[in-house]
């Protein structure tokens, strides 16, 4: 059987109320498999994050920013150090229905959802 180490943070890696801590800013990164219906190359954000004492690439959905951007506002540069608690949802991921993390924070709702740059 063939296995692929990966050094992203996966559903399967995850409990209920387990906890990330945010470690840097992040990067938008090309993605390679995935495209837009136009045909241009999908933009992932990834960040890193500590996740059981290990350092974890994850890939923040919009789901995920808006949620981030809520609490700590949309400089990624003041998500670091803050943490957020990871709850297990079953979503359609393209057409397929997969257990995705959402993510929870625990600080108060800061700054309006318009003000959310998608």
């Amino acid at each position: 059987m063939v296995t692929f180490n990966s050094n992203y943070l996966k559903t399967a890696d995850c409990k209920e109320g387990d906890r990330v801590s945010f470690l840097d800013a992040g990067k938008f990164v090309e993605n390679t498999k995935y495209k837009y219906p136009d045909g241009n190359p999908r933009q992932d954000f990834i960040i890193t994050v500590s996740h059981n004492g290990a350092e974890k690439s994850f890939r923040v959905n919009k789901t995920n920013r808006d949620i981030m951007i809520a609490s700590h506002g949309n400089n990624s540069e003041n998500w670091i150090g803050k943490s957020a608690r990871i709850t297990l949802v079953k979503s359609l991921v393209s057409g397929k229905s997969m257990k995705i993390i959402v993510l929870e924070t625990t600080e108060p709702i800061n700054h309006k959802v318009e003000d959310v740059i998608d």
